[in-house]
C-alpha cells in the first residue's frame, strides 16, 4: 500500500491519467470498494496537479448525474463506508462558492443548512465524535441495514490526508473551507428553527425527489444504450418539500416558529429592513393578518429596545410607499399589541 501511495502521488503518474478521467468517473461507481476508493483517489490527485482537468472533472459529475448520485449515497445509502466516500466526492466536486455545483446546491438543500458550510474546521476529536453518532443513529434503525463491507474508512481518510497534504491548489483550499463534514452530519439530524424546519418527513420529499430524477437519468442513459454520454439538465432541478406547504414562510423564515422563539433571534438577523419588507409584503397577501401583526409587533419591539432601534425606524418610514390604511392598521395594532403584552 505504500509503494502505491507514493506511486500515486508522482506527477507524472498523474498526468498519465489526464486524456483519461471519463473512465476513471465510470470506476467511482464501481461496487468494489477498493475499486472505487482508489479511483477517488486518483481523481484528487489530478485536481491537485491540473485546473484544466479539475474543471472537466467537476463538469463531467455534474453534467452525467454522477454528483446527483453521489449526492444521494452521501445522505441515505445503508453503508458507512459509501457515505464517507461520496461525501468526500461531493465536498471535492461542490467547493467552489459560486460554481453550478454550488447552485444546485442551493436548489436541493434549504437555506438555512447553508450557514454550516462555513463552519470553522473540526478536530479530530470532533470528527470522531460525529462518526460514533452516526454509528449510534445506525444501530437505532435510522440507515437501513446494508449488506456489504464497503471501504475502508480509516485507511480512506488517511490516503486523502497524504494527497491533500502535499497540494495547496486553489480546489483544494476550497474545499478545505467548505466544511462538508459537519454539513452532511447536519442534514441527518432534525431542526425546528424559525428559518430551518428539517425532519423524517423533509428528509423523504428530499431522497423521493432525488431517487425519481436519478431513475430519469438512468433510464435516458439506458434508452442511448449506455454508449452515448447525455448532459443532464441540471439547471431545471430543483427540490420541491410537499411536508413543509402548510407553514406560512416569508423569505426563508417560517411564522409558526418565528412566534415561539425569542427575540435572540430577531438580533441576530443579518438583514432586518430586508425582512420587514417581505413581512409588510406579505401583510398584504393572503394570511391571516393578526398573526402576521404579532410577527411585525415583535420585530419592531425588538428593533426599538435594542441596539438595533434606528432599524425600527427605518421601517417606519417604509410603511409610507403601502396604501394608508393597512399601514395604520399595523401600525396601530402594534402599538395595542405592545400596551397589552
Amino acid at each position: 500500500m505504500q509503494t502505491l501511495e507514493g506511486h500515486l502521488l508522482t506527477h507524472n503518474y498523474a498526468m498519465s491519467y489526464l486524456n483519461r478521467h471519463d473512465s476513471l468517473m465510470v470506476l467511482i461507481q464501481s461496487p468494489t470498494s477498493m475499486i472505487a476508493e482508489n479511483a477517488t483517489v486518483i481523481l484528487q490527485v489530478l485536481i491537485n496537479h491540473s485546473r484544466k482537468v479539475e474543471h472537466l472533472i467537476r463538469e463531467s459529475a455534474l453534467t452525467s448525474g454522477a454528483l446527483l448520485k453521489h449526492f444521494y449515497h452521501a445522505i441515505f445509502s445503508p453503508n458507512e463506508g459509501q457515505r464517507v466516500l461520496s461525501r468526500y466526492l461531493s465536498g471535492m466536486w461542490m467547493a467552489a462558492a459560486d460554481s453550478a455545483e454550488r447552485q444546485l446546491l442551493g436548489r436541493m438543500i434549504p437555506s438555512g443548512f447553508h450557514t454550516y458550510l462555513i463552519m470553522p474546521t473540526l478536530s479530530l476529536e470532533e470528527e470522531d465524535q460525529l462518526d460514533f453518532l452516526e454509528r449510534s443513529e445506525e444501530d437505532e434503525g435510522q440507515y437501513e441495514c446494508s449488506g456489504g463491507a464497503g471501504i475502508n474508512i480509516v485507511r480512506f481518510r488517511q490516503r486523502i490526508k497524504m494527497v491533500e497534504s502535499l497540494s495547496n491548489t486553489t480546489s483544494n483550499v476550497l474545499r478545505k473551507q467548505a466544511n462538508f463534514r459537519i454539513f452532511f452530519h447536519v442534514l441527518t439530524q432534525n431542526h425546528s428553527l424559525p428559518d430551518l424546519i428539517w425532519n423524517q418527513h423533509t428528509r423523504m420529499d428530499l431522497k423521493n425527489a432525488l431517487t425519481l430524477e436519478i431513475k430519469s437519468i438512468e433510464e435516458e442513459t439506458e434508452a442511448r444504450g449506455n454508449v452515448q454520454e447525455i448532459a443532464w439538465n441540471h439547471e431545471q432541478f430543483s427540490v420541491l418539500y410537499p411536508s413543509l406547504e402548510k407553514e406560512v414562510q416569508v423569505g426563508s423564515v417560517y411564522m409558526r416558529l418565528w412566534l415561539q422563539a425569542s427575540d435572540s433571534f430577531i438580533k441576530t438577523w443579518d438583514d432586518p429592513v430586508r425582512l420587514f419588507e417581505l413581512l409588510f409584503r406579505r401583510f398584504l397577501c393572503d394570511i391571516d393578518r393578526n398573526v402576521l401583526v404579532r410577527i411585525i409587533g415583535m420585530f419592531f419591539l425588538s428593533c426599538f429596545l435594542t441596539n438595533h432601534s434606528h432599524f425600527f425606524w427605518i421601517c417606519i418610514s417604509g410603511c409610507k410607499h403601502v396604501h394608508k390604511v393597512p399601514r395604520t392598521f399595523v401600525l396601530h395594532s402594534c402599538c395595542k399589541n405592545w400596551a397589552f403584552s
